[in-house]
């Protein structure tokens, strides 16, 4: 005899669970939201709305612009860029001392591609910057859905989700507002693994490549390679990183990569020489999982010298856990779902990570969207909401603990996806899991 099914009272009614999981299917899966006409038209509605939230700042930036700026020019100079007395000095020299500079702790290619734009006045120079990361915003929303075939999806939801996101999402806007290039790698990342769907080695290793010299954090897609001992792929990596570093010595000398490299392993490792970065990695805007350690510690009149060890620890065990989980349950986690992990894995295991970062959760969000949508799991969807909510927009509060809410929320989706990956709850949803449908 098979078991009742689940009820909850409701002023006098009883309210069975499957006529409400029904009644969300069809509205979900409503003729309105299968109509390509609509699709567009909200889609072109979410972009005119999100561009009309970045024209201020046109006359209103700050930030990043001028560290890329600067360190370009130090590297005309040949200064140590990553000398915060040198660096401050060059800006005091060229801008006075109206501005705020923040050092750049970058690799040295991501100011060697901004040389050519110093030729510019600094005005001219971020205008630039914005017009580019407008235009690889939308770029990266194609790769987005183009990579997770939301367009072949029997409602037009889940590609519309991403749009939705651009709305008021801080993550977006101040990367745009700051002159970052968050979206820029968050694009080569994205270029990556379409050549990796597509099986082609050699274009996913130059893109791979080219995203670890722009910032350090996506050598963490590497790693799938690793453990699936793709000999080939990982040696076309390698080549493709040689070809860079030569490129790069090649324009500024082996200076700038030997800098470089001492700044970052003490960023990584120990107390950095520069104020600057050893008050970031305290911040209570460091929205990382070192930076939450170093904030928490204290607090919790723990010493100094553990920080570093239960990083460390933490650090394998959520790595560990992307790996180990997804091999035994290779039905239910895709590529996608291992790229989703590893996306919040950069943000989480920085250890400078600010809030205009977590722009790349994007993607493990709205894969995991899709796949909610897709398995029925409404409830589910309601808690992804909550999260991102919490990830990519202004939070109300802050102080310690609540700082790091971006940070617990991330951890919370990381959680979901593991979920997901797992496969311990079957698709519910009465068109099924990835069910295809023909495309808008």
């Amino acid at each position: 005899m098979s078991a009742p099914a689940s009820s909850t009272p409701f002023f006098g009614r009883t309210i069975r669970e499957s006529d409400v999981r029904a009644a969300v299917d069809r509205l979900v899966h409503a003729s309105v939201f299968r109509n390509e006409a609509v699709f567009w038209l909200l889609a072109l509605s979410f972009a005119c709305l999100f561009f009309l939230e970045t024209v201020p700042f046109l006359w209103d930036w700050n930030t990043d612009s001028p560290s890329y700026y600067t360190a370009a020019l130090g590297l005309r100079a040949g200064i140590n860029i990553y000398d915060d007395g040198q660096f401050q000095a060059l800006a005091d020299q060229r801008f006075g001392k109206s501005m705020t500079i923040y050092p750049y702790i970058y690799p040295p290619l991501l100011a060697q591609i901004s040389l050519p734009l110093t030729a510019l006045p600094l005005s001219s120079y971020f205008y630039v910057m914005y017009a580019m990361n407008i235009l690889l915003t939308f770029f990266g929303l194609y790769l987005l859905i183009d990579l997770l075939e939301l367009r072949a999806r029997d409602s037009i939801l889940p590609a519309l989700f991403p749009f939705a996101l651009l709305l008021s999402n801080e993550a977006v806007l101040t990367t745009i507002h700051h002159g970052q290039v968050n979206v820029a790698v968050f694009d080569v990342i994205l270029l990556a693994l379409v050549f990796q769907k597509k099986e082609k080695p050699l274009p996913v290793a130059f893109f791979l490549s080219l995203a670890v010299f722009l910032k350090i954090y996506p050598i963490l897609f590497v790693l799938p390679l690793v453990f699936s001992k793709r000999i080939k792929a990982l040696a076309y990596f390698a080549g493709s990183c040689g070809a860079l570093l030569t490129a790069s010595v090649f324009v500024s000398g082996p200076s700038p990569w030997a800098d470089f490299g001492r700044s970052t392993i003490q960023l990584f490792l120990k107390k950095a020489d520069s104020p600057f970065t050893r008050a970031f990695q305290n911040h209570l805007g460091n929205v990382s999982l070192k930076g939450f350690l170093a904030q928490a510690f204290p607090r919790a009149g723990l010493p100094e010298s553990l920080l570093s060890p239960a990083f460390v620890v933490l650090a394998a065990v959520l790595v560990g856990s992307v790996f180990v989980l997804p091999r035994r349950n290779s039905a239910h986690a895709d590529r996608n779902s291992v790229s989703s992990l590893l996306f919040i894995l950069t943000v989480l295991l920085a250890p400078i990570t600010w809030s205009h970062h977590y722009v790349i959760l994007l993607f493990p969000a709205a894969y995991l969207f899709d796949r909610l949508v897709a398995e029925g799991r409404y409830p589910a969807l309601l808690l992804l909401l909550l999260l991102a909510s919490q990830i990519f927009y202004r939070a109300p509060w802050g102080g310690f603990p609540f700082n790091q809410i971006r940070l617990i929320a991330s951890l919370g989706l990381f959680a979901m996806l593991l979920d997901v990956a797992a496969g311990r709850r079957p698709g519910t949803g009465l068109t099924g899991p990835f069910r295809r449908a023909p495309s808008l």
